[in-house]
């Protein structure tokens, strides 16, 4: 299992390539519709490889506007669309024939579980739909049904993604390690398990429902040539886990205490150990453990 940020990433160039010629204008307003149904394919399949494949190759027919279709192998499927759609009856007549795709993939995978797209049948968009007889829909077409890209979505994961490991990253710099202070090898590890916890338990309260939408913004991405994306504002993270720390090094700190007190009662039982005398307590009693 990998990122699926690399393969979206090669079929956007495939796009962005297209888009610049002439005949390629009408998939500039299908570009980032066609890329959000690839991320929706990785997250809705949950590591099933065969579903994932199913979602990603039903946004051809989608686009063409075909939102239901029967079970079958997948160039067949797509051919007998394009013949609904152009409403004849011979493949011979097909500018652009699905049978005749190039790979061996597309022509053993089956439509068994996904039959139907999964928005309400009233939400079509304001999208134009796509022209099976245009040059560009072959590049398309050509594009989402090589072998190399329906194997890599039976590989793709929804959880390892590079966004992920960017905002680890972020959080590790910005809270725990500053780059621009020096810390001891105990220290960094220590920190580092902390930013560990502070993520890990951030994604599992989103996983949980915990964390809410509050609102989104617009924003420029640089990622994208300065476009404008939505990033979503969420609800502030748990803390408990930090407290659950705390509480739990209190508890160690009392017990180490009273059992030094137990071993070695002060002169005068009026006078308790201060937490000064403790912490140099423990600190002179483990660097003596650790010369025996």
């Amino acid at each position: 299992m990998y990122d699926p940020w690399h393969v979206i990433k090669g079929i956007a160039s495939i796009f962005r390539l297209e888009i610049k010629n002439k005949r390629g204008k009408i998939l500039k307003e299908w570009n980032q519709a066609f890329l959000n149904h690839l991320w929706y394919s990785v997250t809705s399949a949950e590591g099933d490889g065969s579903r994932c494949q199913e979602y990603a190759v039903s946004a051809l027919l989608h686009s063409t506007g075909v939102h239901e279709w029967t079970e079958g192998v997948m160039s067949d499927v797509l051919t007998d669309s394009q013949l609904c759609i152009q409403g004849v009856d011979d493949e011979a007549l097909l500018k652009y024939n699905p049978s005749e795709l190039p790979g061996k993939l597309i022509h053993e995978l089956e439509f068994k579980d996904h039959l139907k797209c999964n928005h309400i049948p009233t939400n079509l968009g304001e999208k134009s739909i796509l022209s099976t007889t245009s040059p560009s829909y072959w590049v398309l077409l050509k594009a989402f049904t090589n072998d190399n890209f329906l194997n890599d979505l039976k590989r793709l994961s929804p959880y390892l993604t590079t966004s992920a490991l960017e905002g680890f990253h972020g959080l590790v710099s910005n809270i725990y390690r500053s780059k621009n202070h020096y810390l001891t090898y105990g220290g960094f590890k220590n920190r580092t398990k902390l930013a560990i916890l502070h993520y890990n338990n951030n994604v599992f309260d989103e996983i949980d429902g915990k964390r809410k939408v509050i609102r989104e913004v617009k924003v420029k991405a640089k990622h994208r040539g300065g476009d404008i994306v939505i990033k979503k504002i969420k609800t502030a993270p748990d803390f408990t886990w930090k407290k659950e720390i705390i509480s739990e090094v209190i508890l160690m700190y009392k017990t180490k205490r009273d059992q030094l007190i137990e071993e070695d009662p002060p002169e005068d039982d009026d006078n308790d150990i201060s937490d000064e005398d403790f912490l140099d307590n423990v600190l002179n009693s483990d660097s003596e453990d650790s010369d025996d």
